[in-house]
This record gives C-alpha cells, structure tokens and sequence, in this order.
C-alpha cells in the first residue's frame, strides 16, 4: 500500500487538485488507517464530484470510517 500512495502523490504532483487521484489517495489512507487523512481526501471527492456514481460508495466509506 505504501507503494500505491507513492504513486498517488506523484501523480497529485501533476495535477494537484485531481479529486479522483485524491479519492484514490484517501482510500489508500483507509487501508493504512490514516483515518483523519483519509476522511479529508474522501470529502474533497464527495464535494467536487457529487454526481459522480461513485460519490454514493465514497459517503458509505466516510461513514464507515467516523
């Protein structure tokens, strides 16, 4: 996993602002229980993309986390 969030930032290098790089980045914070990290990235996500199919799966997370 450590790997995959390596990979995760340097592509936020990138484009920075990427919500579906930083959901990717916040669901890997998950795993690693990082959860304060973790909660933040999901709701940028949530927030930028409400209509997104995936959104609805990201708030179950979120929930699941807190």
């Amino acid at each position: 996993m450590e790997q995959a969030l390596r990979v995760c930032e340097t592509l936020l290098i990138f484009d920075p602002k990427d919500p579906y790089e930083i959901r990717d980045r916040g669901l890997i914070f998950a795993h690693l229980e990082c959860n304060h990290v973790a909660i933040s990235d999901l709701n940028y996500f949530v927030e930028l993309c409400p209509e997104d199919p995936v959104s609805e799966m990201i708030k179950m997370q979120i929930y699941s986390i807190e």
